[in-house]
C-alpha cells in the first residue's frame, strides 16, 4: 500500500494518506490562555479561533478520520471548568465530521473524563504510547513509543470500552496477534517538541516561525533502549510536527539541536538524527538541513523570497 505524508501548506495540520485520508493535528492546548493570564499576559479565550482553524482544515482535506496527536489540553494536573468544556466541545464539532482518535500527550490528563457523555461522533482514546493507523505510527512525543510502532509485526490494538458512551472507546494497549502478516511502518508521525528556528532579517533582528521536520531513526540508539524486545528496522521517515496553537512558541532546533533542551526520550537519547533532518516552513519553504542551520543563521528575508 502507498502512503503518502503532506503537509496542508499554510497551516499546521498533515494529511496521511493510503487506505483512507487521515488529518493529523498536534498540539491543540486549549485553554493555555488561563496559564498566560496568571503570568500577567491577559487574552480572550482561544478556543472558537481554534477550533474554526481546525475546521477549515477538516474542509480542505476532507478527511475520514482525525488524528489528535497530543496535548489537546494545557493545563496540568488540574482542568478548569471552562477548559473541560472547550475541549468536549472541539472534539465533539471535530468527531462530526468524521471519527477522532486521540493520542494523549503529557497534558492530557484526565482527558477521558472530559469526553464521557453527551458526545456525538465516534471518539477514539489511545494509549500514551501510541498507535499505528492505516500503516503510519503515531506518537505525541512525550514517552518511549511501543516496540510495535517500529514495525507492526504481527500487531494489531485491543480495543476495551471504557465510557458509558456507546461510541467512545480506549485502546489501551497492542497486543501479538498469530497470523498478521508483518507490515513495516514506512512513516512515524509525532508532536510536543514545538519545533521552530530562529530566523534574523537584514538588520539582526530575530523572529521565531514555527517548522516542520523530517528526519531518520538511529536503529542502533533505539535497539539499546528496545533491547529485550524485537526491534524491526523499517527505515521509516519521521515527522515533527509543528504547534497548531501559535500561542505555545517552541524550541528553536536550529540552536538548541545539540542542548539539553530537546524534548521527548526520542530526541534527547539520540534515536532522532537531526544534523540530517530537513527543515520546511509552514508555508511549503524547503530551509535544508537541520545541521546546516546550526552552523549559520538564516535570514529572515530569504525566507519570505
Amino acid at each position: 500500500m502507498s502512503i503518502e505524508i503532506e503537509p496542508i501548506i499554510n497551516e499546521c495540520a498533515l494529511i496521511a494518506e493510503g487506505s483512507m485520508r487521515v488529518l493529523v493535528i498536534a498540539d491543540v492546548h486549549l485553554g493555555m490562555e488561563h496559564e498566560l493570564r496568571s503570568h500577567g499576559i491577559n487574552i480572550p479565550s482561544q478556543s472558537e479561533r481554534l477550533l474554526n482553524d481546525a475546521l477549515r482544515c477538516v474542509e480542505l482535506s476532507e478527511p475520514d478520520r482525525i488524528v489528535l496527536l497530543g496535548d489537546v489540553k494545557h493545563n496540568i494536573p488540574g482542568t478548569r471548568w471552562q477548559e473541560g468544556r472547550d475541549v468536549a466541545k472541539f472534539v465533539s464539532e471535530l468527531s462530526r465530521r468524521a471519527p477522532v482518535d486521540i493520542v494523549p500527550g503529557n497534558h492530557d490528563g484526565g482527558i477521558g473524563k472530559l469526553l464521557e457523555g453527551g458526545l456525538d461522533g465516534e471518539i477514539h482514546v489511545h494509549g500514551t504510547r501510541g498507535m499505528i493507523l492505516d500503516g503510519v505510527a503515531y506518537a505525541h512525543g512525550h514517552a518511549w513509543p511501543e516496540v510495535e510502532m517500529f514495525s507492526s509485526c504481527g500487531t494489531k490494538f485491543r480495543e476495551t470500552a471504557w465510557s458509558k458512551a456507546p461510541r467512545v472507546s480506549r485502546n489501551r494497549r497492542f497486543r501479538k496477534t498469530d497470523g498478521l502478516p508483518s507490515v513495516k511502518c514506512e512513516y512515524f508521525v509525532m508532536g510536543h517538541s514545538h519545533p521552530v528556528v530562529r530566523l534574523l532579517d537584514s538588520l539582526g533582528r530575530a523572529s521565531i516561525n514555527r517548522v516542520w521536520l523530517r528526519a531518520r531513526f538511529d536503529y542502533d540508539v533505539l535497539a539499546e533502549h528496545y533491547e529485550h524486545e524485537e526491534l524491526c528496522r523499517s527505515d521509516a521517515v519521521l515527522t515533527v510536527m509543528p504547534a497548531f496553537n501559535s500561542l505555545c512558541g517552541g524550541l528553536a532546533f536550529n540552536e538548541s539541536m545539540r542542548s539539553s533542551n530537546l524534548l521527548g526520550p526520542l530526541l534527547t537519547s539520540g534515536s532522532v538524527m537531526l544534523e540530517s533532518a530537513e527543515v520546511y516552513t509552514v508555508d511549503g519553504l524547503s530551509l535544508g538541513s537541520l545541521g546546516d542551520l546550526s552552523k549559520s543563521p538564516i535570514s529572515q528575508d530569504l525566507v519570505k523570497s
